[in-house]
């Protein structure tokens, strides 16, 4: 995950770490040696989350980059295969603004910064898309006043903080959004007198932590750094010994018994707390602003910029998360300024994002990764674009993968096994026109670690076919009767439903037989008494979930009869 927020402070300090030991399993193996090559954007990114195999990269940058000199257009928002660095061309969602912060929870993607639209929505500053497509929720509209710097999401809500979420209210700060609509919680009523920079919710949920730069948070007082209840806002916790004001940047032990932090200004601090006690243990003060925190599997990946012991070339350090040491053997080297902003760290390896173009002598337009496991490249061949009652088939690929693949989100859950690295899911044919964001998912096998990735698929209508049928003829004596028959344009599907509506004109005269509902895609209709001549007959068929509305018109002659 990434936590990179907040605004930057420029200082050159230097002085030793002070290591205070706690139990803690061995930490993880570190990465080594040069980053893969992979893609890149061509301008600085301040927030970096991956999410199953794709890498979401937030930023401000107008194009996607490959080493060969190739870009595609991605304005400040972009995604990545995780397994191969290369761009997904299938999803986009630019903004005009810069993007700040990311979060995800259930299929969506939400996206804080400095933006009036995306995806060519008009939606400024916090919004959620498609984690498949990047398709906008347009019914997702908070509607904060000021720049988003952080956001945290949780099954029904959504936390941001920045610098003026809500301008009229008694917090501008800091607000909890219910979702799916965005509504701002009125429980919710935590107050900050100063802009927040960064949150972390604990992993078990009961415990947000905020960082920024203020003295007091509601109403207690809390220099930089606090903790409050998720449900009501209420601070919790302790206060925090010698944190910093401001903290840029947050993350937690991963069973939440330690609390990690940033901070800018002069102090440029990377440090270890006890969240129960706010006790400090370890603690280290880089050359500038500590901009993102990531812990993972007993390491703390720290981000900063301009200098590390006056090597200028050092933006990134891998300690210890329980004796604070700094690994030596970890030390990649940076060629720009500012260095690292954001920081995602997991089982498959370390993601970097920030001011760079290449990493340790090798080519990394300011997104880099380090790859600990074998992560797999799963490849999804299906179209964007269905009809209801066509066939449609998913395939799945992943080169040398064994086992099976599972494949979720559009009907029951179903599993084939991989043949040759390959499988095919056939959708079934009565799946209902809507929007769908299915997810294959692997377990992983010997060689590869467990992935998944999302892809998007809307089915439309399918297209109605509307005949009529005399079956008895009408005259001036006697009523006639017409059949109607509605099928789908599209072999496959459950037979079209809904109703039929009749209309005649003969001239200026005009009749209307009262709507009659189908029944197995047919209706009978007995016609008014009528005069003679040639009437117009319009069959209107109402459509219904899965078809389109259409109309059939004949010509019916009514006979003269003594």
């Amino acid at each position: 995950m990434s936590r990179v927020f907040g605004p930057l402070f420029v200082a050159v300090i230097t002085i030793a770490a002070l290591f205070v030991v706690t139990e803690e399993p061995a930490a993880a193996e570190l990465p080594q040696g040069a980053p893969v090559l992979s893609g890149g954007v061509d301008g600085q990114v301040f927030a970096t989350l991956v999410v199953g195999s794709t890498v979401y990269v937030g930023g401000r940058f107008t194009h996607a980059e490959t080493r060969d000199g190739s870009s595609v257009g991605r304005t400040n928002l972009a995604a990545f295969d995780l397994g191969s660095g290369a761009l997904l061309t299938t999803w986009q969602a630019d903004t005009n603004g810069i993007v700040r912060s990311l979060a995800s929870s259930g299929n969506y993607l939400y996206v804080g910064g400095r933006f009036s639209r995306i995806g060519g929505v008009g939606q400024g500053r916090l919004a959620r898309v498609s984690l498949a497509s990047g398709a906008v929720d347009s019914g997702f509209r908070p509607n904060p006043a000021g720049q988003v710097r952080a956001v945290q999401a949780d099954g029904g809500a959504v936390y941001a903080g920045g610098t003026s979420i809500d301008s009229g209210a008694r917090n501008p700060y800091l607000a909890k959004f219910a979702t799916p609509g965005g509504a701002r919680v009125g429980g919710f009523t935590a107050t900050v007198n100063g802009a927040v920079n960064a949150l972390a919710l604990s992993p078990d949920g009961t415990r947000l932590a905020v960082g920024g730069g203020f003295t007091t948070l509601s109403g207690s007082s809390r220099r930089g750094m606090g903790l409050v209840d998720p449900d009501s806002g209420h601070a919790v916790g302790p206060s925090f010994a010698t944190t910093v004001n401001p903290m840029l940047t947050l993350d937690w032990r991963d069973d939440g018994t330690a609390l990690f932090g940033g901070s800018g200004d002069a102090n440029n601090l990377a440090a270890r707390w006890n969240p129960n006690t706010g006790a400090r243990s370890w603690h280290h003060r880089v050359g500038g602003d500590v901009q993102a925190i990531d812990y993972y599997d007993g390491d703390v990946y720290v981000g900063f910029h301009d200098n590390y012991e006056g090597d200028s070339h050092t933006k990134l350090l891998a300690v210890d998360a329980s004796s604070g040491a700094i690994s030596s053997s970890f030390r990649p080297r940076f060629n720009h300024f500012w260095g690292v902003r954001a920081i995602s760290a997991g089982p498959w390896g370390l993601i970097v994002g920030g001011q760079f173009t290449t990493v340790s002598g090798v080519w990394a337009h300011n997104v880099v990764s380090w790859v600990l496991a074998q992560v797999p490249t799963i490849t999804v061949d299906s179209p964007k674009r269905s009809t209801y009652g066509s066939t449609v088939d998913v395939t799945v690929s992943i080169p040398h993968g064994t086992g099976t693949v599972t494949l979720a989100g559009v009907g029951p859950d179903t599993r084939e096994g991989l043949v040759q690295g390959s499988a095919t899911f056939a959708l079934p044919s009565t799946l209902a026109a809507g929007g769908y964001d299915f997810t294959v998912s692997y377990p992983g096998d010997d060689r590869y670690l467990a992935g998944t990735t999302t892809r998007a698929l809307r089915v439309t209508k399918a297209g109605s076919k509307v005949r009529t049928k005399v079956i008895r003829k009408a005259t001036t004596r006697r009523a006639g009767k017409v059949k109607v028959a509605v099928a789908s344009e599209v072999d496959g599907g459950l037979a079209p439903v809904g109703t039929v509506k009749l209309k005649l004109r003969h001239g200026a005269k005009h009749r209307t037989v009262k709507s009659r509902t189908l029944r197995d895609g047919t209706v009978t209709f007995k016609l008014p008494r009528l005069s003679a001549g040639s009437w117009r007959l319009v069959a209107k068929y109402s459509g219904d979930a899965n078809h389109k509305a259409a109309s059939h018109q004949r010509t019916l002659r009514v006979a003269k009869r003594g």
